[in-house]
């Protein structure tokens, strides 16, 4: 898609409309200069509470992160972090890391609180919450003004709280601010307040619809149950039926007896994916060959593994080595490898333009059901292997993060972590310590505290453990791999991609028992029909094609139509958002005393951030518009192929005239279980697909190199001329990162429609094989209706269990 260069000067010349007053501070931690490096990108503000210092009015906010409790049910951990704002200044005035100073307090232990406000006849929809909170926002603004404030007026604005505050947050407030004891009262009821009604906006071809720029962080719905356990049983039941039609007829039986291996082979996936990375000689090879417990990977201390390399459970023991889509199958022997390392028996480079796949009969990798990826070292990467690194990131459910010991976390292993790791959506992530016995015994713990703390400055979520004990006397070796192997379960058994898949193949048996049933039928009515009638119907069926695969041509342009109008509005969003970038930027350039360096080492990691907390915030409205459209597909597909076509041909029109509520309504969680089955992928993945992490020109080092004609010019000449250049580098970073979200959506799109018509096709084949088969003496009606009220009962069970 070429881009709109026009429609962006027209964006970029609007007055984007920005948050102000109170709203503007609390919504806005992630670009106040003072907290943006401070905070992680899961931090959140709570709702803040008045203070008054020195006859002036302030506000403290209690800053916490989403999490999870072990049933799925929402809520948020122990506050990590105060933060103090002046009214007078909008300034921060004090912010505090709580973790340093609570250790004694047993108010501030680790847990977490249930995301449901005091006052329980409160359903705090994200709707409903933005609501409240910008009433709470608009009182504060009101009530700070004058410093004269009564009892009521303190009673009154309580109120605002009990309908978003929960009641465990309330006595860390008065912890920190006594006197808010006095008025902050946790069990009166909430202040009514009544939703407005959303906005209808029109997908039009011509006119550009209004998209909301304000981006808020996808809210997580509730996990549906898994129903892996059962897909073995309702296979087997599935395997009887193919053997019982194949008894009927051999031909059909090997047909349908196809299509349920294809089916098959999707269920034998590993459920959960986790990638070890990190940078060049970190061990990350020889920790995957201790939680096997054996030598499968090969390692040394120089850059060894060249390619991406996964391990899954299987019952034959090979190595797939897939070059150019030709698969050579290897013994698992070490000179299997000799052509897949980084370097050659001589010790120069090599490319390699290889994927390893590794299958091992292996306890541990059934029972957790899991593939293992080992990535190329993140330090010795060319730009082909970085781009698969960061491709599988996309796909995985876990990372775990290796840093050595001798050389703890680097700036370029927190910008690693911090991009390539969190800004690629990766679910669940941890740091594994390496290489502790090299390190003298008396200092090991405080250099584990010393990367616990910095890790944690990214992001206070990552478990931070050591492959080697900081006391020998204390703690063995293999306790510390036991506590990493306790931890990987862990993070699997939070894993979501093991459901959407049992759902997405459950979703698949009902569709090919709905093929099964058409076999039947179709051998039925062949054996009432006529040999005149039979070639009567075959033409019929042959029409029935022709017209279909007109119909999914049309549909296949229809669809394309709608992409490209997704394409217009996200870059409509990038761009709206392209000044607040320039602000934060522009606010560091004025304030730097290097130009050069910031220029050269600073400028790129900032616009790589920039775009990464861009993209995050971006998830809920990729997620809508994909709940929409794939929606929409499958209700044209129900209303135009059934098993009794129309005799109309669809036809696209110019203007869809669909109606959609993309900025003022939230994805429904009938929407989203539609999208995870068809994808069979997690909110997560999905958006880390499409989204990813920003890699572009303008966002990679080695090109802002700073000009020696800059250096020529007075100090604020040097800023001015910075300034307009990085304007530019902006306009390209936004200009790439948008084709690379262009090219993943229409990917995304041709699989699903590609999914969706080879199965509304399926019936239309089998129905034709079944009119043109002969039939055999053997052949029973009666035998045929039992297979058929089989395959119906076995169809409602699937269909019930996916209900729940």
């Amino acid at each position: 898609m070429n881009l709109d260069r026009n429609l962006l000067r027209q964006i970029s010349a609007k007055t984007t409309t920005k948050q102000s007053g109170i709203a503007s501070l609390i919504r806005g931690i992630h670009k106040i200069a003072q907290l943006r490096d401070w905070v992680t990108f899961e931090t959140v503000a709570l709702p803040p509470i008045p203070v008054q210092r020195l006859g002036e009015w302030g506000l403290i906010s209690l800053l916490t992160v989403t999490k999870k409790t072990e049933s799925g049910i929402n809520g948020y951990g122990t506050p990590w972090a105060v933060v103090e704002w002046s009214l007078s200044t909008m300034t921060v005035v004090k912010k505090l890391d709580l973790r340093d100073i609570t250790a004694n307090n047993p108010l501030w232990i680790k847990q977490i609180i249930i995301n449901q406000p005091a006052d329980s006849s409160v359903n705090l929809t994200p709707q409903i919450k933005t609501i409240r909170e910008n009433a709470l926002f608009a009182t504060l603004d009101d009530f700070c003004s004058n410093t004269n404030r009564n009892k009521e007026d303190f009673s009154e604005l309580a109120k605002h709280y009990t309908g978003l505050l929960s009641k465990e947050f309330y006595p860390y407030y008065y912890d920190l601010v006594p006197e808010s004891q006095q008025w902050l009262i946790s069990d009166i009821a909430a202040i009514s307040i009544e939703p407005s009604k959303p906005e209808n906006i029109s997908l039009d071809t011509k006119v550009a619809p209004k998209i909301e720029t304000k981006l808020q962080p996808e809210v997580e719905m509730k996990i549906p149950s898994d129903l892996t356990n059962r897909l073995s049983h309702w296979f087997n039941q599935c395997s009887e039926l193919t053997h019982s039609l194949s008894i009927e007829n051999q031909e059909l039986g090997e047909h349908i007896f196809t299509s349920l291996s294809i089916i098959d082979k999707r269920r034998l996936l590993p459920g959960f994916r986790l990638a070890f990375v990190g940078e060049f000689s970190r061990g990350k090879s020889y920790l995957i060959n201790r939680l096997l417990n054996i030598n499968i990977v090969p390692e040394g201390a120089l850059p060894t593994t060249a390619t991406l390399t996964s391990i899954v459970a299987g019952l034959e023991e090979k190595m797939e080595v897939r070059t150019g889509g030709k698969i050579e199958i290897r013994s698992l022997e070490e000179t299997s490898w000799q052509d897949l390392l980084a370097t050659d028996e001589a010790g120069l480079d090599q490319e390699v333009f290889a994927g390893v796949r590794i299958s091992l009969n292996h306890e541990w990798l059934r029972f957790l059901d899991i593939e293992i990826i080992d990535t190329p070292g993140a330090g010795d990467l060319s730009e082909r292997r970085a781009n698969l690194v960061s491709d599988i990131l996309n796909q995985c459910d876990a990372a775990v993060l290796l840093v050595s010991a001798t050389s703890p976390f680097s700036m370029t292993e927190a910008a690693f972590l911090e991009q390539e790791v969190i800004g690629r959506h990766v679910p669940r992530i941890m740091v594994t310590i390496s290489k502790l016995d090299l390190i003298n015994p008396d200092e090991r713990g405080k250099l584990i505290d010393n990367i616990t703390h910095k890790i944690q400055q990214i992001s206070p979520n990552i478990p931070v453990l050591s492959t080697y004990p900081i006391d020998e006397t204390l703690q063995s070796e293999n306790d510390c791999l036991t506590a990493i192997i306790a931890e990987i379960e862990s993070l699997v058994n939070q894993g979501e991609r093991r459901i959407w898949r049992s759902r997405q193949v459950s979703q698949q048996l009902i569709d090919w028992l709905n093929q099964l049933i058409e076999i039947s039928q179709g051998v039925i009515s062949s054996i009432h029909l006529s040999i005149e009638e039979k070639k009567q119907y075959l033409r019929q069926a042959k029409n029935d094609i022709d017209r279909a695969n007109i119909n999914w041509d049309n549909l296949q342009l229809e669809l394309e139509q709608r992409r490209l109008q997704r394409n217009k509005q996200i870059y409509q969003i990038l761009t709206a958002n392209k000044e607040e970038m320039l602000e934060n930027l522009q606010f560091e350039l004025q304030r730097t005393p290097d130009l050069k360096l910031w220029w050269e080492r600073d400028l790129p990691f900032r616009l790589r951030r920039e775009l990464t907390i861009l993209s995050r915030k971006s998830e809920s409205f990729l997620l809508k518009f994909l709940g929409q459209d794939v929606e929409w597909l499958q209700n044209e597909v129900a209303r135009i192929f059934n098993t009794n076509l129309k005799q109309q041909v669809f036809t696209p029109s110019e203007n869809t005239g669909m109606e959609f509520q993309l900025e003022h309504q939230n994805i429904t969680d009938l929407q989203k279980y539609r999208l995870f089955t068809r994808i069979g992928s997690t909110a997560a993945m999905i958006a880390g697909s499409i989204l990813g992490g920003p890699i572009g020109m303008a966002a990679s080092t080695g090109v802002l190199l700073f000009s020696e004609q800059y250096l020529n010019q007075e100090l604020d000449t040097q800023r001015q001329i910075l300034l307009e250049d990085m304007n530019r580098m902006v306009d390209i970073a936004i200009d790439e990162y948008s084709q690379q979200i262009y090219q993943r959506l229409r990917q995304l799109y041709q699989k699903i429609i590609d999914d969706i018509q080879t199965e509304q096709a399926a019936w239309k084949v089998a129905k034709k094989a079944a009119l043109n088969v002969e039939l055999s003496s053997n052949t029973n009606e009666h035998d045929l209706q039992a297979i058929i009220q089989k395959s119906l009962t076995l169809q409602q069970q699937i269909t019930a269990a996916l209900s729940i």
